[in-house]
């Protein structure tokens, strides 16, 4: 088993599930856990990243480089290919221009001024579990890199790594915002005060995925923690009601909604609509 099967294997609520309440339902909560989502590119190259950042020593033995078997059309070109990845069993096989562009990525990060000094000390992909002290809801989060002062024992920031095409704030924001960043944020800070019994603040690095990978480091101040806060919240005391009644409502709550005309319609002449066909 990996890292990422034994994480899957604690049975405890995480921030991408209690995400589902927070931007849809209970019933969409309810459904992702009988249908998980399926990997995607994007997802598996965030992991080749956060590997190389993080955890370079480890690269080499989790990601092998295949190697171009030619016109894959070919029956000759298909049996090297399966053999190649037959021998190669337990490693994820991953193109050259991945490889390469996750080392400049990771390259980057460590050569950052402002980021390199809280990799300099630290562990990587920490699991925390909880109990919520409300709710009494189980809870897991498997932070990035929890770093370590001076490579104390002792851990003073929790640190976030993200891959974006842009790095300037507001676009970032706007996508911290649309990913839902800030819940997870407090969701990770309040779980670790949990189990440690202090907080420790936390900073995202932020690394461009296409050269020149430039990179920023945020810090997430506390109002941002208190909004992610009320929004884990507000879906962590949903669930639990959820659960203690076994019901999972959807997005109307089984109540009859008004249609509501968006604000960016709300000034728009019906002429713009000729020729719309129904």
């Amino acid at each position: 088993m990996t890292y990422l099967d034994d994480y899957a294997a604690i049975d405890a609520v995480n921030i991408s599930t209690l995400k589902q309440i927070i931007r849809y339902s209970p019933r969409h909560y309810q459904h992702l856990l009988s249908a998980p989502r399926k990997d995607t590119t994007a997802l598996a190259f965030g992991r080749l990243v956060h590997c190389a950042v993080l955890e370079p020593d480890a690269l080499a033995g989790r990601y092998v480089v295949e190697p171009d078997y030619g016109d894959l059309r070919t029956k000759a070109a298909r049996a090297d290919r399966d053999a190649w990845r037959t021998e190669h069993i337990g490693a994820e096989c991953v193109s050259d221009e991945w490889m390469d562009k996750a080392l400049g990525m990771s390259a980057a990060v460590r050569g950052d001024p402002v980021a390199a000094p809280y990799l300099n000390g630290g562990r990587p992909e920490v699991t925390l579990t909880w109990s919520d002290a409300e709710t009494g809801v189980s809870c897991k989060g498997r932070v990035d890199w929890l770093s370590f002062a001076d490579r104390t024992e002792r851990p003073d920031c929790i640190v976030g790594l993200k891959t974006t095409r842009t790095i300037l704030p507001d676009a970032f924001a706007r996508g911290a915002v649309g990913y839902g960043y800030s819940p997870a944020w407090a969701f990770y800070a309040d779980g670790y005060e949990r189990m440690f019994g202090r907080a420790i603040p936390s900073v995202e690095i932020v690394v461009e995925s296409d050269p020149p990978h430039d990179v920023v480091v945020y810090e997430i101040p506390d109002e941002e923690l208190d909004e992610g806060r009320r929004e884990y919240r507000e879906a962590l005391v949903l669930l639990a009601r959820c659960r203690e009644r076994n019901e999972w409502p959807g997005v109307s709550g089984g109540k009859l909604l008004t249609f509501r005309r968006p604000k960016w319609a709300q000034h728009h002449d019906d002429d713009d609509l000729e020729g719309l066909e129904f």
